[in-house]
């Protein structure tokens, strides 16, 4: 069987808001609640049951009217930007370079199709069994007339993207086309502008929509505007349309929504005569508007976001519920269950039931919390701008407030015990230190140079700060410090001790390490990293940018666990192997309890003749190894890790596939040296093998 490198699903957890539940591996969104990524076109069959697709090769379904939701990744390095259904059954969704996946079976399975493009796919509309149309980047608009099997391509001049196509019989037809619109009356054989006047001088087209022949709106930078005469003739309509207009939608001549830039949510009753703005409380683009009828109207947008109104937008009901709209800046765990956050506009969360529900409390303030350091459930310290350091002992019921005498924020607060602690600031390289709980301050050393982001102590006397550019070390409490030599100068981000020997530090360029205390540092991996964890001194956890990586040796080699998309990781945080949490930019908040995400990777979409379950390479193997099984029938696979004795140690896979042959890697973790098996079982079909891990 030939083999092609489609790295096409790496299927991410199942999400629902509501009666949550996850899947058995991955990271889970908590901030916002179902994901928190762009969401860019969405799809109704009917009132109950709708897709969403969006970047990342985010797929969303409801068959309950957005109550909840079921969230899919298809090939994350592909943007979706198009989904529609010629029927309950039989849809399509289309993204990035050609990228196309298809359903018959409402979306229980998909299968990637070839539209014989590498432009990326704005929109498609199928007017019968046979006949379909894709609009296109670079001027080009796709038709079919035998369900997809073979495409035609026709270009226009300009070159500008297909936005939005839209049939209202077999043969007439628009589709808005950069500053143009064109229509077609022989079932899109022939195109034509209809332009006798523009929408908008000098404005490009983000979208349009027609609800007859003659009638129709098009939106754009700082536009709505109507014709009525089949698109010849175009009047700007007048609103608070201040940015881009990205999408409107009518339910009848008179009632429709439009939604654009910074939150803004337009409605008319009027046919767009007069609209109307209304209370969004988000400052983020919303991208997509979907009425159901005239009352049920949801709105998609970035980060997630996923408003929806019942009462033709009185009261709009922000679904997505982030904790908050800015940057979290840090994650603090105790354990599996409590867990902390903080970060800009005065925001800190905590959650005791392992994030299923967070606790957002208002502070009164807006500022920028930078650090949070809990000793227990009930007593902690926050710090962040403004030279605030507060304290709780009822685990954020209320708080005391201590203003210390420094010129800039704190970026990390750290207590060896329930009196002594130090904080470090950013500003003029300031370390204070407190031995009445907090009560009090005093500047423990000022290095007028340094902007410190870490200080970490792994007793009372001895103790490690991180600078930008370099590091400094402690070992009698912080009345004397000194910089740690033969560590190359560079931006360091993090830094965590095991002992007073073993410890390790993270940058921008690179991961050190040190098994001597700081005489001497070792890098081990070369990058950008922004924070590091370790739970022990083998296990640890990385994160650079988006990426996330783990090591089992101590930091000697790292193997890279997932990407999360669309967000800057500011904090990674681990209370064991398997429970941990991410902080990132935009709100977002990602939680494993699995250790990360079972990677599979499609490595052919040809039907196998049969179903199989190859042997694992390489064997024996340490600590990684690969298994590659085929599909025969679409269906539910599970693929499942047990030791000699039968004790279930991993579910790699358990999830419906499709039809090919795949490939997951197994990482063994802490797993002793011995013999495993690995089984994989369909409804039709049932095998195992065994293999060995030698440490």
């Amino acid at each position: 069987m030939k083999k092609h490198k489609i790295f096409f699903a790496v299927v991410c957890c199942l999400v629902f808001i509501s009666n949550i539940s996850y899947s058995q591996s991955g990271w889970v969104w908590q901030s916002p609640k179902i994901i928190g990524i762009k969401l860019n076109k969405s799809f109704f069959v009917n009132l109950q049951t709708g897709w969403v697709v969006g970047d990342g090769g985010t797929v969303l379904k409801t068959t309950n009217m957005g109550i909840n939701w079921n969230v899919s990744s298809f090939n994350p390095a592909k943007n979706f930007y198009s989904v529609y259904f010629r029927n309950d059954n039989t849809g399509w969704i289309g993204g990035t370079n050609g990228f196309v996946i298809k359903t018959t079976n409402s979306g229980n399975n998909w299968l990637p199709v070839s539209f014989g493009t590498n432009a990326s796919i704005f929109d498609i509309y199928f007017t019968n069994e046979t006949t379909g149309f894709a609009a296109c980047d670079s001027g080009k608009i796709l038709r079919t007339t035998n369900d997809g099997v073979t495409w035609s391509s026709q270009t226009f001049f300009g070159h500008y993207p297909m936005k939005k196509i839209q049939f209202f019989n077999q043969l007439t037809g628009y589709v808005c086309y950069g500053f143009d619109f064109h229509k077609t009356t022989d079932g899109g054989i022939t195109w034509s502008g209809t332009l006798t006047s523009s929408p908008r001088s000098g404005s490009t087209w983000r979208s349009s929509f027609f609800i007859n022949l003659n009638t129709g709106w098009a939106v754009g930078n700082n536009y709505i505007s109507r014709t009525t005469d089949a698109g010849a003739n175009w009047i700007a309509q007048s609103a608070n349309f201040s940015g881009y207009v990205n999408s409107v939608n009518f339910i009848n001549a008179n009632t429709g929504f439009a939604v654009g830039e910074t939150g803004r949510l337009f409605y008319t009753i009027n046919g767009g005569t007069n609209w109307n703005m209304q209370v969004s409380n988000t400052v983020r683009h919303f991208n997509n508007v979907m009425m159901l009828d005239s009352a049920n109207v949801f709105a998609f947008g970035d980060n997630g976001m996923v408003y929806k109104t019942i009462n033709s937008g009185t009261n709009w009901n922000n679904l997505s519920l982030p904790l908050t709209e800015g940057t979290v800046n840090s994650v603090f765990p105790l354990n599996q269950n409590f867990a902390l956050i903080v970060g800009e506009f005065g925001t800190f969360a905590k959650t005791t039931d392992g994030g299923t529900n967070w606790t957002n409390y208002n502070l009164n303030t807006t500022a920028n919390f930078k650090s949070v350091f809990f000793l227990n459930d009930l007593t902690g310290w926050i710090g962040g701008d403004s030279t605030l350091i507060k304290k709780t002992t009822n685990g954020g019921q209320s708080w005391i407030t201590s203003h210390v005498e420094a010129s800039t924020s704190f970026t990390s607060i750290f207590f060896i015990d329930s009196q002594t602690g130090w904080a470090a600031s950013n500003g003029y390289g300031s370390i204070y230190k407190t031995t009445n709980s907090g009560g009090s301050w005093f500047l423990s050393y000022d290095h007028i140079t340094a902007n410190y982001n870490t200080v970490y102590f792994v007793n009372s006397l001895t103790g490690w700060a991180s600078d930008y550019l370099e590091l400094s070390k402690t070992t009698n409490g912080g009345t004397n410090w000194f910089l740690a030599s033969n560590v190359a100068a560079e931006r360091f981000n993090d830094l965590q001790f095991f002992n007073d020997q073993t410890g390790w530090c993270c940058g921008a360029g690179r991961i050190a390490k040190t098994t001597n205390g700081g005489l001497n540092w070792v890098t081990f991996f070369t990058g950008g990293f922004s924070s590091i964890s370790f739970i022990n001194g083998l296990i640890g956890y990385a994160a650079g940018a988006e990426d996330v990586y783990k090591t089992i040796n101590g930091g000697n080699n790292w193997t890279f666990i997932t990407k999360i998309y669309s967000h800057a990781i500011t904090k990674i945080r681990f209370v064991d192997e398997a429970n941990g949490w991410i902080s990132c930019t935009d709100g977002a908040v990602l939680k494993t309890t699995t250790g990360g995400l079972t990677f599979i990777s499609q490595t052919s979409t040809e039907i196998s003749e049969k179903y199989s379950l190859h042997q694992n390479y390489p064997n024996p193997f340490n600590p990684t190894t690969n298994i590659k099984f085929d599909i025969h029938k679409s269906g539910i696979a599970i693929l499942k890790v047990f030791d000699l004795l039968g004790k279930e140690i991993e579910t790699l896979v358990d999830e419906p596939l499709s039809v090919g042959s795949y490939e997951v890697t197994f990482n063994t973790g802490s797993l002793p040296s011995g013999i495993y098996f690995y089984v994989l079982k369909t409804e039709e079909f049932s095998e195992s093998k065994k293999m060995m891990l030698v440490k």
